[in-house]
């Protein structure tokens, strides 16, 4: 197998085992030119809540966070998200700006790095009362572009539709 490799290596989401996992093309492991990886790992790699967060099991005083945050070179500037604690609060209006905000939170770095120049995100509810989900939409601009370089939608947090515009 050669190795020819220009960019980062592609994460391929796997709905149905929901996880990460890279995959080969052309006996070459597939590459990702474009923002798609880092969204992913931003924003689904859990961010260490702070003592006065509600964590989603009261039973327990897990905290999580990224285990590399702690050799982090820049001082208090954490990976990851807060969408975990989400996990299993009602789908009410109240969730909506939360999740829009740890969202942000997450890819804000992007922004402070010069990675791109723009980000919209958008949370929403899918489905009728009741059975509803919460969902997001995510989009970046890098600079000069007209149309987003990056535009994903996850449909129940877990599920995306990609259409990385390079």
């Amino acid at each position: 197998m050669t190795l020819t490799m220009t960019g980062d290596i592609k994460i391929r989401w796997n709905l149905e085992h929901m996880t990460g996992d890279f995959l080969l093309e052309d006996n070459d492991l597939e590459t990702d030119e474009g923002l798609g990886n880092a969204v992913l790992v931003s924003v689904f790699t859990d961010r260490r809540a702070r003592k006065d967060q509600r964590l989603p099991d009261p039973t327990t005083d897990d905290l999580r966070g990224w285990w590399g945050d702690t050799y982090s070179k820049t001082f208090n500037d954490p990976d990851g998200s807060h969408l975990w604690l989400l996990e299993r609060e009602k789908t009410e209006a109240t969730v909506i700006p939360r999740c829009e905000q740890y969202v942000n939170q997450a890819l804000q770095w992007m922004i402070d790095d010069g990675v791109v120049n723009k980000i919209e995100v958008k949370a929403f509810r899918l489905r009728e009362p009741g059975q509803d989900m919460l969902g997001f939409r995510a989009r970046m601009w890098r600079l000069g572009d007209v149309e987003p370089s990056v535009d994903l939608k996850f449909d129940n947090l877990w599920t995306a539709t990609f259409d990385e515009g390079e």
